[in-house]
């Protein structure tokens, strides 16, 4: 992973900080959406620094950034000022993990296609397809 690749996962944890603390004026169920999610999203965020080669966070940021577009709708904040912060931090949560997980996958594609080194060792050549 690049220095600035994971400097993309480190602004997902910050949005989610920013959903959290954004939260604390609202009350009921408004309140508890949006600690809960900026807490999710902060700590997938994370997860992915920690485990560079799995997809599952970025995948699991997505879903999170999507439900925090859509909760206002559901749970009937839209009109409040959460919702106008939910607006812009969800998008931007689903733009950066979706294309961390599209890069990642793609890089871990062409890892799989490499011929493997035991291979080349034991004098075997396999055959590599072509992308």
């Amino acid at each position: 992973m690049d220095d600035w690749e994971s400097g993309l996962d480190w602004v997902n944890v910050v949005l989610g900080v920013v959903l959290m603390m954004w939260g604390v004026a609202p009350t009921g169920g408004i309140l508890w959406n949006v600690l809960l999610a900026g807490a999710a999203i902060a700590l997938v965020a994370i997860w992915s620094l920690s485990s560079p080669e799995t997809t599952t966070p970025e995948w699991a940021d997505v879903v999170l950034g999507l439900w925090v577009v859509v909760a206002p709708l559901l749970l009937g904040y839209a009109g409040s000022p959460n919702a106008a912060v939910s607006r812009l931090v969800g998008p931007c949560v689903v733009a950066i993990a979706a294309w961390r997980a599209r890069r990642l996958t793609s890089r871990l594609g062409n890892a799989q296609r490499r011929p493997q080194p035991t291979a080349l060792l034991r004098g075997v050549r396999p055959e590599v397809p072509q992308p």
